[in-house]
């Protein structure tokens, strides 16, 4: 099945302020909400035609939700809510842009951009050069060494 684009604007209230709520729990994964990524959910919010009174319901969440931060449970119920409120076919496409929009907000997160830049630039064990056989390191296929000198395939 091909997943077609859906189009947030045409959906109720509610179903957007549902949607909105579940990207400000996914977005404070990291416990914190940076202001980049504050105005990146106000800016969707509109950009999806949620109402003024929606709008400020959705204000009133975010400060909430990081009160609040570190609720894991919160993002499962909200998720599961917006998938019983929308119509089978729409949640396939719904959900893969709901993963679209996340990764969209998430780069504006500072504290997160900065932890993953920290990382790598942190030196790793084992060395820093190619062949330092580190996990995950996928060696060339060739002859094995046996421990007496002869070579096996």
């Amino acid at each position: 099945m091909q997943v077609t684009s859906a189009d947030l604007s045409a959906f109720s209230v509610d179903a957007k302020l549902l949607y909105c709520r579940v990207l400000v729990s996914l977005a404070l994964a990291d416990a914190l909400l940076d202001p980049r990524e504050i105005a990146n959910l106000y800016l969707f919010a509109s950009t999806i035609g949620l109402d003024g009174e929606a709008r400020s319901e959705l204000r009133s969440e975010i400060t909430g939700a990081q009160r609040d931060a570190g609720v894991p449970d919160a993002t499962v119920e909200l998720s599961r809510e917006l998938h019983d409120l929308l119509e089978e076919d729409q949640r396939e496409p719904v959900f893969t842009v709901l993963v679209r929009d996340l990764v969209r907000i998430s780069r504006a997160d500072r504290h997160a951009a900065d932890a993953a830049r920290d990382q790598r630039l942190r030196p790793r064990r084992g060395g820093n050069h190619l062949g330092s056989g580190g996990p995950g390191v996928r060696r060339p296929a060739g002859p094995e060494r046996d421990g007496t000198g002869s070579a096996r395939w």
